[in-house]
């Protein structure tokens, strides 16, 4: 799993450094993000900028690890979500429940 996480001055951010996100990725991006979770990171980015391609399975994923995020007292934001993805998120109306910024730096602001 490639991952790539920085800080930011409000936030940690998870990069994905691939370019799809589906059933042969899903479980080990969950894996990886319960892994973030329990080392007591509460205010998660994660950066989609480099996905292309992200099928049901992956939107699943993505939406357990939110929900790991919030029942561990933490939040996740989306941020550079496009194309494929983005018009994902807004087909299955989940841009209702994940918020989704532009940048990581527009992330970061929401947290201050």
């Amino acid at each position: 799993m490639d991952l790539k996480e920085t800080p930011l001055q409000n936030a940690q951010v998870v990069e994905l450094n691939f370019k799809r996100l589906d059933a042969a990725l899903a479980e080990s991006f969950k894996s990886a993000m319960v892994d973030i979770l329990n080392r007591g990171v509460t205010k998660l980015v994660l950066d989609l900028s480099k996905l292309e391609f992200m099928d049901s399975s992956g939107l699943a994923a993505i939406l357990s690890s939110l929900r790991s995020f919030s029942s561990g007292g933490g939040e996740m934001v989306v941020c550079g979500a496009e194309g494929a993805v983005l018009k994902l998120f807004q087909l299955t109306k989940l841009e209702k429940l994940i918020k989704i910024c532009a940048s990581k730096e527009q992330a970061d602001q929401y947290f201050a």
